[in-house]
């Protein structure tokens, strides 16, 4: 569409992405509610596996925050596989 000279419709993000930095909104997950999802949806596609345990430690890098910024999960499939997002 752009080598066309047409543009194609455009969304106005800022407000969700203002929502999603709001502990009362959302809980106090950030990283790992967005990217994690993300994670989780290709691993279940490439492995057809679920994940049937989860641990996981939440921080704040820098500045201090209502959410976290930084997760580091482990995990296990049904398989008995392990697994680790970090």
């Amino acid at each position: 569409m752009l080598k066309s000279g047409r543009q194609g419709e455009f969304h106005d993000c800022g407000k969700w992405a203002i929502l999603r930095q709001n502990p009362e909104k959302v809980g106090r997950t950030s990283t790992t509610a967005d990217i994690g999802t993300h994670a989780y949806h290709l691993l279940h596609t490439i492995t057809g596996q679920d994940i049937v345990s989860v641990r996981a430690e939440f921080h704040n890098c820098g500045a201090p925050k209502a959410i976290e910024d930084t997760a580091y999960v482990d995990f296990r499939l049904e398989n008995g596989a392990p697994g680790i997002l970090g």
